[in-house]
C-alpha cells in the first residue's frame, strides 16, 4: 500500500487530516484509490497537539477515486482547475468538490470539499502539498490501469 497523508490542526479545533491511498483490495486483488477525511476533535495547547480520532459518529468519512476521477484530479491540480463530482450509493449522496483559491496574503490554497447527508469535510493544501497530492495521484493511476490491462 502507498499512501500520503496531510495533518491540519488548529488550536480553535477546525483543522482534519487527509489520507490518500492506493492499495490492492484482498479479494479482488485489484488497486483502489480512497481518500479518507477526519475533523479535528482536540487541541492539547501544552503540547501544540491534536487529536483526530473520535467515537462520535460521522466524524470521517471515506471515498474511493476511479481513474478517471483521479485524472480529474490530477488535471485541476496541474491547470489550477476546478473538479467536482458526485457519488450515489442507494439514498445517500456524496457531493466533492475541489478548487484553487488564493489566502489572503496571496499565497494558493487547494481546497477539498466534501459534503454528504448534511455533513461537511475540508482541508486545504498548500501550492507544494497540491504538488506532492498530483505526483502521488499520478503513480496511483498507472497501477489502477495496469490492473485493468491484466
Amino acid at each position: 500500500m502507498s499512501s500520503i497523508t496531510f495533518y491540519k490542526p488548529t488550536p480553535k479545533v477546525t483543522g482534519a487530516v487527509a489520507g490518500f491511498s492506493c492499495r490492492v483490495h484482498e479479494t479482488h486483488k485489484v488497486h483502489q484509490f480512497y481518500l479518507n477525511i477526519a475533523r479535528q476533535v482536540s487541541w492539547d495547547s501544552s503540547s501544540r497537539t491534536a487529536r483526530f480520532r473520535s467515537e462520535k459518529p460521522n466524524n470521517d468519512i471515506a471515498i474511493k477515486f476511479n481513474a478517471v476521477e483521479l485524472a480529474g484530479i490530477v488535471r485541476a491540480l496541474s491547470k489550477k482547475e476546478d473538479f467536482s463530482t458526485v457519488h450515489k450509493f442507494q439514498e445517500t449522496t456524496t457531493s466533492i468538490s475541489m478548487k484553487w483559491f488564493a489566502r489572503s496574503s496571496g499565497s494558493p490554497i487547494f481546497s477539498i470539499s466534501i459534503s454528504r447527508g448534511g455533513e461537511k469535510y475540508g482541508i486545504g493544501l498548500s501550492a507544494n502539498e497540491a504538488y506532492v497530492l498530483s505526483k502521488f495521484c499520478d503513480d496511483s493511476i498507472i497501477k489502477l490501469c495496469q490492473d485493468k490491462s491484466e
